[in-house]
């Protein structure tokens, strides 16, 4: 592939951010199935050494940077925690439960993968907004992660978890995740509008290599209204950019509601709805989630604790590992070796996000169709007793109607004269 060499145009500000090369968002992959020669004649090569990572020098944080730390801090890699008590006592070597980005938690279910497909086959039709919508908990930040991974080398993305507090906070986190600008330039302080040069200068470099960028905004109710406005204008006038908002029904009517955010809701060119889990999938779900926090834990859940579990999660996931997770912590005080359903029971907060679905009881169920049947007796009679004019006239019409003819009367043939024998 012939070098491409892209030259930046001199800024006109003493801060602007200093951009990478733009090869440099495009490394080369390893082939995959590849494999090592074997030595001849029994001879061991030994491996080249690997080659020392390019360590940028660090500089002390200045006032701008310490600002900035804390929104950003959820970008770090956290390592995972030890386990605690009563995961070892069912051996999990993680939180088989938590809130894990881990891949090999993620569970392949009806939802989810129509939604990832679906928000897929958006970007790929080249849809400058999409709107993913669903409950708190329900799985669409996962999808996007799983979308995301799914991209091309020459796709590059952003995922927007924290709320910004300004237009340029979100160019800078945007920038930072391109890889166009560090963390170090995005804190300092900018000119007005010159983040928004450089990503509208950045998009531009992207048509000759025939790449594009998305940006996923997660929560995106929780960003302010003008930040909101703004990302519209960005997806509706960026050729290369493409835009995947998600966030509750909440979000959906805010852009409704707002006159500002008006023109952000007419440029959504397709509109999807996660939903939860089915009833039929809980067992699969928790399972999955021990089997990859634990291949060889200790513990299960019986078929009357999965049903109390989708009826107290509605099948949302997060409830789901929220309940399993307090249910383990009181197995493992009584020391039980099965999660039954007075467990999942226990662990289930006085909490209206926890409410059970009422099941009428069968007493109760035959005391309201009698309260029923009574009711259409009691206005039968009315009805009679308010039309019983019109009701003689009608019977006595009735009687009055002649019966119907019968069918005609069938002669049967007379018998056949038996023939003598000869």
């Amino acid at each position: 592939m012939p070098a491409v060499t892209t030259t930046a145009a001199p800024s006109t500000s003493s801060h602007a951010p200093r951009r990478r090369p733009l090869l440099d968002l495009f490394p080369p992959t390893p082939l995959d199935g590849e494999s090592r020669p074997t030595p001849i004649g029994g001879e061991v090569v030994a491996p080249p050494p690997p080659l020392a990572p390019v360590v940028e020098r660090q500089r002390p944080p200045d006032a701008a940077e310490r600002r900035a730390a804390p929104r950003r801090a959820e970008r770090v890699a956290v390592p995972p925690q030890p386990p605690e008590e009563f995961e070892t006592f069912y051996g999990l070597r993680e939180s088989a439960f938590g809130a894990s980005t881990d891949p090999a938690f993620v569970f392949p279910s009806v939802e989810h993968e129509r939604a990832a497909h679906e928000t897929l086959t958006a970007l790929s039709d080249q849809q400058a907004i999409v709107l993913l919508t669903g409950e708190p908990g329900i799985g669409k930040t996962t999808a996007c992660r799983a979308v995301l991974r799914q991209l091309d080398r020459r796709t590059i993305s952003s995922l927007v978890t924290t709320p910004a507090a300004s237009i340029d906070d979100l160019l800078a986190t945007i920038l930072v995740d391109f890889g166009v600008v560090s963390r170090a330039d995005a804190a300092r302080a900018h000119a007005p509008g010159s983040l928004a040069k450089t990503l509208e200068s950045f998009l531009g470099s992207l048509a000759p290599l025939h790449a594009k960028a998305v940006v996923v905004v997660d929560d995106a109710e929780e960003q302010p209204g003008d930040v909101l406005a703004a990302v519209g204008q960005l997806g509706a006038n960026a050729e290369s950019l493409q835009i995947v908002l998600t966030g509750t029904g909440g979000l959906a009517s805010r852009l409704k509601e707002e006159g500002a955010l008006h023109a952000l809701d007419e440029a959504i060119g397709v509109r999807l709805e996660h939903g939860p889990l089915r009833a039929s999938e809980v067992v699969g779900y928790v399972s999955h989630r021990i089997e990859a926090a634990g291949p060889s834990a200790r513990v299960e859940f019986s078929e009357a604790a999965i049903a109390r579990l989708f009826e107290l999660s509605r099948g949302v996931p997060a409830v789901v590992n929220a309940l399993c997770e307090r249910a383990l912590r009181r197995g493992f005080e009584q020391a039980a070796a099965t999660i039954d359903a007075t467990l999942v029971d226990a662990a289930a907060p006085d909490d209206e996000a926890f409410a059970p679905v009422e099941r009428p009881s069968r007493a109760r169920a035959a005391a309201i169709a009698g309260c029923l049947l009574a009711l259409a007796i009691a206005g039968g009679a009315a009805a009679l007793w308010v039309f019983h004019d019109a009701v003689a006239r009608t019977v006595i019409q009735w009687e009055r109607v002649p019966p119907a003819p019968g069918g005609p009367v069938l002669r049967r043939p007379a018998p056949l004269a038996p023939i003598p024998p000869p």
